[in-house]
């Protein structure tokens, strides 16, 4: 090990957290003078002072005037206050480093094959002496590397991540990320977090703690710093008999038939209803016997008002069939979040509460709200930013698709809602029902909502009509007309112009489907037969080149593509009926196809390397080509894979361009397809002349095709020159006309050029406006036993800059903005 820092390097230790640390009763300086184990040095000519001897002392002393005495006790304090001082900084020092080693610890027990019990002490007291002197954490250190390995699996499955308004996410200070809605369930928090960390910050997540016990997924949780969520859906009971209405009338009151309401019930549990009910509950207020309980609120849905009295039979004859949702206490999840949003970190939330597959969002949960403002309370100094983040993808589910993540302006906790939810009872569920609106309204702001599947299909069916000829406009791009459309269409979705042009466009992508092209396809579809026919050749030799350059990768990785799409499909049957909000399990086959691959991919590459060098050896290659061959494998193959990944998206599009070559060729679909462009050119002008006519709020709708977003952050002066090329700015989509083989050859052989670019709506509240529930209850518990062990605000507000200064930010700084970073004078541990 290292000996003792000296005073220089005791100087250079910058501050350092202490939350996390083992509690330990550190001694105070001792208040007598130290003997001193060599003789003093004088300050005037280094030699040294006379010490006196026992016997020396025991001379009695002439008297001392008072004045000299008053100099003599300044002097004796001053010598003490210097001789503590030492004493103090080496024992802050020392928490600093247990601080580090409990920090390594952690980290040493996240990893895939646990090493906290394995390392020697003596070793592990070393690196974390290494880690204090190189300014890094050992938990960001993995956080780091995970989420790299995480972030290139993200690359491959989509084939486009495109960020929109990253520019919005703050540097500095405490923040709650909000995404929706929530459509891949692991692989939405990897894509939120892999773009905060391009910014400079890291994020936690709540994640539910039943996935925290899975062998993977509970690994990589812990390594990417997440808190654990208990659900009470996650240990939920069937119900045995039913329940029915009470003979006395009151709807406070649940009668139950065979029933074992003692045993299966708690008070503050919750009493849920069957799917054909759409999982109505109630909480429990008091459990009377085993067949009768008084209920919080009694059931409103008149659907479960029906099933209790029998009248649905899927639900049962004699009552209704129910399940049982225990009381979880989210008081320690409530005390981690207050804690890491008090050393200014970042955390993730999913307020819909889980994964779905719905177009629209679900209704919001109050627990957001309540962490910021619970933060907020806790401490005044704090200021927690809520950032809304909209997730949109283009097949979620799918391989090598497209996703946009956008993150909308951030959004201040009002102080007067604070000071609202510190009075508690009314005023604090006020409070919490104005920041929940606050935040939805933030959400709107960045995701595209529809109804329904069909209206969402019809809104992107408009998107296209109404694109300029030849246009390619950016994911961003689409993303916000798509929004804005749904806008205006649920502001005049009655109105009978806007309900023909509806059923016009439903027929208009009916007839695309029977004669088989898509909308993007009608423009060219109608070519000479020569050059139609002269295309469809070329294409077809392009398709089977493309083929036979991906037919081997695409044999090799045959068990990775089976196996994922087996177990994917497996696992999302598994979700779908487990849950009580999806309509076909897609939320979850991104995130197994994901898994899997990560998981067989290093097995099936091991095993073909052991198969090269078994035939290495049989074939009588050199010796130095056998002893390189698992080298070359292990090298080899993830080239070639990406390769064929590339390779077939090129083969997928000259495929999906077929089907019109050869529709134009068949006898009598020319005229069918004269017709589809002409309806084509018929839907477009009704479309602009509707828009111009009802005028939308909110946005201005006359340049809706222009593409005028763009998902890059307003560029500064100084690169306003290197964002001109040739004279021309660079377009939003940032495409080109020849960035494809496809476009390369028909253009220089058809002449077909690309052209350029030219220039339920607040269902949450029903949550807030009666009982929030026990959860609330805890939340605000921990609140309150926070506050009144916080001390002064000071010491939180020294606490967050601490802990900020352990953790290194990606982005470029002098030598001297990084000394003085370290060497402010600031307390090294909190009070």
């Amino acid at each position: 090990m290292q000996g003792p820092a000296s005073p220089d390097e005791i100087g250079r230790a910058g501050p350092f957290p202490t939350s996390g640390m083992r509690d330990e009763t550190v001694a105070p300086a001792t208040t007598t003078e130290p003997v001193p184990m060599h003789p003093p040095v004088s300050h005037e000519d280094g030699a040294a002072a006379p010490v006196a001897s026992e016997s020396q002392e025991t001379t009695p002393r002439a008297p001392v005037p008072a004045e000299s005495a008053k100099a003599t006790e300044a002097g004796a304090a001053s010598a003490k206050s210097e001789t503590e001082a030492p004493k103090t900084t080496e024992s802050a020092l020392k928490r600093t480093l247990q601080y580090v080693e409990a920090d390594l610890m952690q980290m040493l027990s996240s990893l895939p094959i646990p090493l906290n019990g394995v390392l020697p002490k003596v070793l592990v007291r070393y690196m974390a002496r290494f880690l204090h002197r190189s300014r890094f954490l050992a938990t960001d250190m993995l956080y780091d590397a995970s989420l790299t390995v995480m972030r290139l699996a993200i690359l491959l499955f989509f084939r486009e991540v495109q960020p929109r308004s990253s520019w919005h996410i703050p540097n500095k200070g405490p923040i709650i990320f909000v995404c929706a809605p929530h459509h891949n369930q692991f692989l939405d928090p990897v894509m939120v977090a892999s773009e905060a960390r391009k910014a400079g910050r890291r994020v936690s997540f709540l994640i539910a703690h039943k996935s925290t016990k899975r062998p993977v997924i509970g690994r990589l949780s812990r390594m990417l710093q997440s808190i654990p969520v208990r659900r009470a859906a996650d240990d939920a009971k069937v119900g045995q008999g039913y329940v029915t209405v009470h003979p006395s009338g009151d709807p406070h009151m649940l009668q139950g038939i065979r029933t074992q309401f003692t045993k299966q019930l708690e008070v503050y549990g919750q009493i849920v209803l069957p799917k054909d009910t759409e999982y109505a509950s109630v909480h429990v207020a008091e459990i009377l016997s085993d067949t009768e309980v008084r209920l919080v609120k009694p059931f409103k849905e008149p659907a479960a008002l029906e099933a209790l009295q029998g009248k649905i039979e899927s639900c049962g004859s004699e009552g209704s069939h129910y399940k049982c949702f225990p009381h979880i206490n989210q008081s320690e999840m409530y005390s981690s979040v207050y804690g890491k949003l008090s050393e200014s970190g970042c955390l993730c939330i999913f307020p819909e509460g889980g994964s779905h597959d719905r177009t629209d969002l679900l209704p919001l949960k109050a627990g957001v709200v309540i962490m910021a403002l619970g933060a907020m309370a806790n401490d005044p100094n704090l200021n927690v930013q809520i950032v809304p983040v909209g997730l949109s993808y283009f097949h979620p589910h799918k391989f090598r698709s497209r996703a946009v993540i956008e993150f909308g302006v951030p959004l201040h906790v009002p102080p007067e809602l604070v000071n609202l939810f510190q009075k508690g009872g009314e005023e604090k569920r006020q409070a919490i029902a104005s920041m929940l609106d606050i935040v939805f309204d933030g959400l709107k702001s960045v995701t595209v909502r529809a109804p329904d599947y069909d209206t969402l299909m019809m809104i992107q069916a408009s998107r296209r009509l109404m694109s300029l000829p030849g246009q390619h406009l950016s994911l961003a791009d689409k993303v916000e007309q798509n929004r804005k459309l749904i806008m205006g269409y649920m502001q005049f979705k009655d109105h009978p112009k806007v309900v023909a042009l509806r059923d016009a466009v439903v027929t208009y992508n009916m007839h695309l489907k029977q004669v088989g092209i898509r909308d993007h396809q009608v423009e060219r579809a109608n070519r000479s037969m020569l050059r139609s026919f002269a295309l469809l050749l070329y294409r077809l030799g392009l398709l089977c080149l493309w083929g036979g350059c991906a037919l081997p990768g695409m044999v090799l990785n045959a068990p990775i593509i089976i196996l994922a799409k087996v177990v994917s499909h497996r696992k999302a049957k598994e979700a779908l009926a487990a849950s009580q909000v999806k309509l076909y399990g897609r939320d979850v086959l991104a995130t197994w196809k994901v898994l899997v691959s990560l998981g067989v991919t290093p097995v099936l590459y091991s095993f073909y390397a052991a198969l090269a060098t078994y035939w290495a050896h049989r074939a009588q290659v050199p010796l130095l080509h056998r002893r390189l061959m698992p080298l070359y494998v292990m090298l080899g193959l993830p080239m070639l894979s990406y390769s064929v990944i590339k390779i077939s998206e090129v083969g997928m599009d000259v495929y999906k361009s077929l089907p019109p070559l050869i529709a134009s060729l068949l006898p009598g679909r020319r005229r069918v397809i004269e017709r589809i462009q002409q309806e084509r050119i018929s839907l477009t002008s009704q479309l602009f002349s509707t828009i111009a006519e009802l005028e939308p709020e909110g946005w201005n709708y006359s340049d809706i095709a222009r593409g005028s977003y763009t998902a890059q952050a307003p560029p500064h002066p100084e690169e306003l020159d290197q964002l001109m090329k040739h004279g021309s700015a660079v377009h939003s989509s940032g495409g080109h006309s020849l960035s494809h083989p496809m476009n390369l050859v028909d253009e220089w052989l058809f002449g077909w050029r690309t052209a350029q670019n030219k220039d339920k709506w607040g269902a949450h509240r029903d949550e807030v406006s009666g009982d929030l529930g026990p959860d609330y209850e805890e939340a605000i518990g921990v609140y309150s036993r926070r506050a009144s062990d916080a001390g002064a605000p000071a010491n939180a507000a020294a606490a967050s800059n601490e802990a900020a200064s352990l953790r290194r930010r990606p982005r470029r700084r002098s030598s001297q903005e990084y000394r003085q970073r370290f060497n402010r004078p600031e307390p090294l541990t909190r009070e």
